[in-house]
């Protein structure tokens, strides 16, 4: 069963309110797994149990996948100075 951890992070609006859904097994020296772009934590699960058995496994959904929330709005707007220069007129 996954958990929930909310925290406040600054933004240009104030502060905003993110939060990550994870899954933690294990125990000894901890270790992070993150999932690749378009993907969820459940990516690991075939592993997940292998690497429990000597470290402290966190395996987190980033914002915006899996049963983590899409990043608040005001952090979105990051993304307006590369789509103009990757845009077609970026092409020429």
């Amino acid at each position: 069963m996954a958990s929930t951890v909310s925290f406040s992070v600054e933004s240009a609006r104030g502060p905003r309110t993110v939060s990550v859904a994870y899954e933690r097994t294990g125990s000894g020296e901890p270790l992070l797994l993150l999932h690749g772009i378009g993907h969820h934590r459940q990516a690991w699960d075939p592993v997940v149990s292998v690497l429990a058995v000597e470290r402290d496994v966190t395996a987190v959904d980033l914002p915006g996948f899996g049963a983590s929330p899409a990043l608040p709005t005001a952090f979105r707007t990051i993304s307006r100075p590369w789509r103009r220069c990757s845009g077609p007129s970026a092409r020429r």
